[in-house]
């Protein structure tokens, strides 16, 4: 059984490769996007206010790309948030912050 995406708005562009659009079709299909977007979704819930690479770090894995990529679904289904920018502490690069929507809030 496949899990639930959170956020189910197309990750390839008319645009993109062939290459892209089969990727999107596995990664929906697999529940890898569902997988990834709750992990994602969680992480800012425990760590409101940090930034990509800063949850991607609070995460342990070098993959910083998986929270580049659904954090913005997840804003786009009203999930997420930006805060204010900021100095990030792991690129030390001014960067987007993340927190939970507030109406969202006690559902977690």
């Amino acid at each position: 059984m496949t899990k639930q995406l959170l956020s189910d708005q197309p990750v390839s562009r008319t645009t993109d490769p062939v290459t892209s659009h089969l990727a999107e079709i596995e990664i929906n299909a697999t529940g890898q996007r569902a997988t990834q977007q709750q992990m994602i979704l969680d992480a800012v819930v425990a760590n409101p206010g940090l930034t990509s690479s800063e949850l991607t770090r609070k995460l342990k894995t070098n993959d910083r790309y998986v929270a580049a990529r659904r954090l913005p679904e997840l804003r786009n289904a009203n999930l997420l948030t930006n805060g204010e920018p900021r100095k990030c502490m792991v690129t030390n690069r001014m960067a987007l912050t993340w927190d939970v929507v507030s109406f969202q809030r006690e559902l977690f």
